[in-house]
């Protein structure tokens, strides 16, 4: 093994910023350059180390596959968006499909975040844009361990047909719509609005012994789990939205229903 391809299966995020900027996420401030700096060190390594500090973004993060994210703690790493982020108040798309995300993937496989916290900071958002923490589209194999995901204008952890994802030991907290959010994916092949679209429809998804404090407000579920084959096991609800868990729903009018078939919902607390 040489040493270029050491370095290019591990790296720090600091590696790729100015002392100065070093300085100001140490310091929980925002300083211009930090998403482009971010976005250059995923593009180089497989391993990604986000030391303590608040990294305050204002556009998202595009991750590529065979991406791992790690940070020193989910109360101790943040990333979080500015105030008039522009990617959290223009909804930019990765592909012209869905509205834009602080982390986000389209179309890409094994992806893995932990030991971080996501803020959206929607105080500090236009109100009405819709834009979610972290965003995965037809994304295959991705997980999220030991995280906080919090303070979202919309969805806190979204996937839109994306297969064999898992979220656990995380908490979601006062996010305006669902904590965790599994979906069709926005490109459905259409076929009428009667008939679950598979070609689009999230499955094999686990979300267990996670926690969820005053999400989804008088809008949505704090889990809205929209897939088949879904395992949902010891999740702990606090003060949920419209309600705690929901399985599925009808057509919007829009879309074809969204199938929760074979799907497995035990030892939870709300």
């Amino acid at each position: 093994t040489t040493v270029q391809t050491k370095l290019r299966e591990s790296v720090s995020v600091f590696d790729f910023m100015t002392a100065a900027q070093v300085a100001y996420v140490k310091g929980g401030a925002y300083v211009a350059g930090i998403s482009t700096a971010i976005q250059n060190a995923v593009n180089s390594a497989s391993s990604i180390h986000f030391p303590a500090g608040t990294y305050n973004l204002l556009y998202g993060i595009e991750l590529p596959s065979n991406c791992t994210l790690t940070g020193d703690g989910k109360f101790s790493t943040i990333i979080r968006a500015q105030d008039l982020c522009l990617e959290k108040n223009t909804g930019v798309p990765v592909d012209g499909l869905y509205p834009g995300g602080l982390l986000k993937a389209s179309n890409k496989t094994n992806i893995q975040i932990k030991d971080l916290c996501i803020d959206g900071n929607f105080a500090g958002q236009i109100p009405s844009v819709y834009c979610n923490n972290v965003q995965f589209h037809r994304t295959s194999y991705v997980t999220i361990d030991n995280c906080r995901s919090i303070n979202s204008m919309q969805e806190s952890l979204l996937f839109n047909g994306s297969w064999h994802c898992s979220v656990t030991n995380c908490i979601t907290s006062n996010n305006q719509y669902s904590g965790i959010n599994t979906a069709i994916a926005p490109d459905f092949t259409y076929v009428d609005l009667y008939t679950p679209d598979y070609s689009s429809q999230s499955e094999y998804f686990t979300c267990t012994n996670n926690v969820s404090v005053s999400d989804g407000g008088a809008i949505a579920s704090a889990y809205s789990i929209n897939n088949r084959y879904a395992v949902v096991s010891n999740n702990t609800i606090y003060n949920g939205g419209l309600t705690g868990i929901t399985l599925g729903h009808d057509s919007d009018g829009v879309r074809p229903p969204h199938d929760a078939s074979y799907c497995s919902v035990t030892g939870n607390t709300i």
